[in-house]
């Protein structure tokens, strides 16, 4: 017969019970086998999460941390394994790059401007190294003198290239078929982007999703400076708990808007920035918008 000190603590993840280390308390006498020890290992920790996520990616196995709604740095509480859509009753879409596949035009139009005056050009590795809100910050990186050439001179040449092309644009893969999904399980949608709001409906519009959305909110001007304000007026506005509002997004600023908000965050990659900046940020990454309904 087995001596306490080689009995079994709580039930592993996959079923199997890990043995007790030297030194690690017993389970009391009675207490149910499916609630784990609060001081054993299974107790779930900012610094277990992210030892089991990297776990997760070292055995391939990325889809399974995906499911966790909040990612490396979360809480205990957060990190009850839910489905990514429970408790959600209303998602706030990003659209550039999230929605609307962009990125390609992005990079041609500026790669255009920076030709123009006989500076490096952008490739897709680049672009995604150096893109960043407020895009004023984004054009400094790439060289622009802002005391020789103003910044609202350059913001300008880009968004009437970007314009004069911007119907070459499509959804991104999935994305019609998510919006569709998720009003058919009676969930409220709507945009929030950084991008001129009258340019944003008139994309919607083309592409048929318009009628998807309670709200599409923009800016005023093209400048894309950040929608944190924003953000903070249409979570007032909504009247519904942050936790049961989720914000989609493409970038870190996506992730520092929800933080701001107060709102679950998942983040897919879209060109725009890499995979690996985005799970930088802490949110959470997909790697397909179909992964919002595992």
């Amino acid at each position: 017969m087995r001596s306490a000190s080689s009995s079994t603590t709580a039930v592993g993840i996959a079923g199997r019970r890990p043995r007790v280390r030297e030194g690690r308390p017993q389970r009391p006498k009675g207490e149910p086998p499916g609630k784990p020890h609060p001081r054993s290992c299974l107790s779930v920790s900012s610094r277990c999460c992210a030892r089991w996520s990297a776990c997760l990616v070292g055995r391939g196995l990325e889809s399974a941390w995906e499911g966790w709604p909040f990612g490396a740095n979360a809480t205990l509480e957060q990190t009850t394994m839910t489905r990514t859509l429970d408790g959600i009753s209303h998602v706030i879409w990003d659209w550039n790059g999230t929605l609307l596949d962009d990125a390609w035009l992005c990079i041609e139009v500026m790669n255009g401007l920076l030709g123009r005056r006989g500076m490096t050009l952008l490739d897709a590795e680049r672009y995604q190294r150096v893109f960043a809100f407020p895009v004023r910050e984004y054009y400094r990186r790439l060289g622009f003198d802002f005391a020789a050439e103003p910044f609202e001179q350059v913001g300008t040449e880009f968004i009437e290239g970007y314009q004069a092309r911007q119907h070459e644009c499509r959804l991104q893969s999935g994305a019609r078929e998510a919006l569709a999904e998720l009003s058919g399980r009676s969930l409220t949608q709507s945009v929030l982007s950084a991008s001129q709001r009258s340019r944003l409906v008139a994309q919607a519009e083309a592409l048929e999703v318009r009628a998807s959305f309670v709200r599409m909110i923009g800016l005023e001007d093209h400048y894309a400076g950040g929608k944190l304000e924003q953000g903070r007026g249409w979570i007032a506005e909504l009247g519904l708990a942050p936790r049961s509002v989720l914000l989609v997004g493409d970038t870190d600023h996506d992730a520092e808007v929800a933080r701001e908000m107060g709102v679950r965050c998942l983040l897919v990659p879209s060109g725009h920035q890499s995979t690996e900046k985005l799970r930088a940020s802490g949110a959470t990454v997909l790697t397909s918008l179909a992964r919002l309904f595992d």
